[in-house]
């Protein structure tokens, strides 16, 4: 049976994976076709609909320059996509890819440049991707919405807000056809800043000219949950629904986590209700802010009824209610027993959570042996860990007189921390807000072993 190279070309496009295009190689080198522009280009992009990867797609590359072919820009643009396309894309190769292209003097297009821009992005490699972007004057080519779509996205991911507002701006300038992903772009950089005042602005701009979806009003009201802005989420919230928008789960987790910040706790409560009755599903996030929204609002009672209607609370679930119960130790330190005995491990933040609810109710030596449980779970404590044990201590020698200037001098001093002008009480809590000092002052044996009364000098 008869098959020319188009039929292989058909079939090549359609692959699934490079193994049926390695074959289809093979058949076609077996019936001594020779293997043209198109064939390769159509190989090379099929890598990219495939989970071959893009060292596939370069090795084909590579195989096209060691035939009498000579790689054109529609294979090379196709390599370069493979590379953007990755789970992991490998900025340095598509930088590198994108400099052989031009040393090849082929006629460039965007395309390449915004493709290359793109994976820096990904990789939050900013610089490159800005040189790329430069490189575009070099060539006279003309930037798109895409170009700085790309670059806007690089800069998100980079923390760069003030120079993706730079850049939308001059987009709106250079009278290209601006669209939702431009615009999209750039909130999503102002919501990584916490910048809610541009995100907001970039939004009604968009929906001034353009179409909004979820995903842009989602981004605006992360940015006013991480500025505890939390009556305009709710807004935005009304807002999208009046616009016959479908809020999802994310939509609710910002509006609930942002009356969580600004602890109003019977918002957060409402939009949980409404969330559990408007989803098919609500994750542990949305549930979670709600409880420590109670907590937050002095309302623990509340936050335990939140936790018991969960069916398997996880460990973030357990911190925050134990977070909520700061003026009920018992009942925290029970929740923490729980959580060892349930099938989720406590992490630190369970350990610093539970330490500062007993701390709080003055139960130093028991938040002690939990900072010793802590580390035979092989965490690693922090600043977070010994702060309260530290500060409770020292308060309670501060009240039992254990302490006199002198003889914090002279302790102080011995242990090579310097005591300028200030009184003991001073001393003692600005070491309580320094781990490393309080430490080598009084010393971690003294604060974990050594009971309540009057506390002995500890050399």
């Amino acid at each position: 049976m008869s098959v020319s190279l188009e039929d292989l070309t058909q079939r090549t496009r359609k692959a699934h994976s490079f193994l049926q295009t390695e074959g289809l190689i093979r058949d076609a080198k077996e019936r001594q076709l020779q293997l043209d522009l198109i064939f390769y280009g159509t190989a090379i992009s099929s890598c990219v609909r495939g989970r071959s990867g893009w060292s596939n797609a370069l090795g084909l590359l590579v195989q096209m320059s060691g035939s009498t072919l000579t790689p054109d820009l529609v294979a090379c643009s196709a390599a370069l996509a493979t590379v953007a396309k990755a789970a992991t894309p490998a900025w340095q190769t598509s930088v590198q890819l994108l400099r052989e292209m031009q040393e090849m003097d082929l006629k460039m297009n965007v395309i390449p440049f915004e493709t290359c821009i793109t994976c820096c992005g990904k990789a939050s490699q900013l610089t490159p991707a800005r040189k790329v972007y430069g490189d575009l004057d070099r060539y006279r080519l003309e930037k798109t919405v895409i170009t700085y779509s790309a670059l806007i996205s690089a800069c998100e991911r980079s923390a760069a807000w003030i120079e993706a507002i730079s850049l939308l701006w001059q987009a709106a300038q250079s009278r290209i056809q601006m669209d939702a992903i431009i615009y999209g772009a750039a909130i999503s950089a102002c919501e990584k800043a916490a910048n809610w005042s541009w995100a907001l602005l970039f939004l009604e701009e968009l929906c001034n000219d353009l179409e909004p979806n979820m995903i842009h009003y989602n981004a605006t009201m992360s940015a006013c949950e991480k500025s505890s802005y939390w009556e305009v989420a709710l807004l935005l919230m009304q807002e999208a629904v009046a616009r016959h928008l479908q809020r999802d789960v994310i939509s609710f987790a910002a509006c609930v986590s942002a009356c969580e910040k600004a602890a109003v706790w019977p918002e957060a409560l409402q939009l949980l209700r409404c969330a559990q009755t408007s989803l098919l599903e609500t994750n542990s996030i949305l549930c979670n802010a709600a409880i420590s929204a109670c907590g937050r609002g002095s309302e623990p009672m509340l936050a335990l009824m939140l936790m018991k209607e969960m069916d398997r609370p996880e460990t973030d679930t357990y911190n925050a209610a134990i977070g909520a119960c700061l003026e009920d130790w018992p009942q925290a330190l029970s929740l923490f027993v729980d959580l060892q005995q349930a099938s989720n491990r406590p992490n630190l933040l369970s350990f610093n959570s539970t330490i500062h609810v007993l701390c709080v109710g003055l139960q130093w030596l028991k938040a002690a042996v939990l900072l010793e449980q802590c580390k035979d779970e092989h965490l690693q404590p922090d600043a977070a860990s010994y702060d309260p044990i530290l500060s409770a201590r020292m308060e309670m020698a501060l009240a039992e007189g254990a302490f006199s200037p002198t003889k914090v001098h002279d302790l102080a001093e011995r242990r090579g921390v310097r005591v300028h002008a200030m009184d003991t009480q001073s001393f003692l809590r600005s070491s309580a807000g320094d781990t490393q000092r309080a430490r080598c002052l009084v010393g971690e044996e003294w604060m974990v072993y050594r009971p309540a009364g009057k506390v002995k000098e500890s050399e």
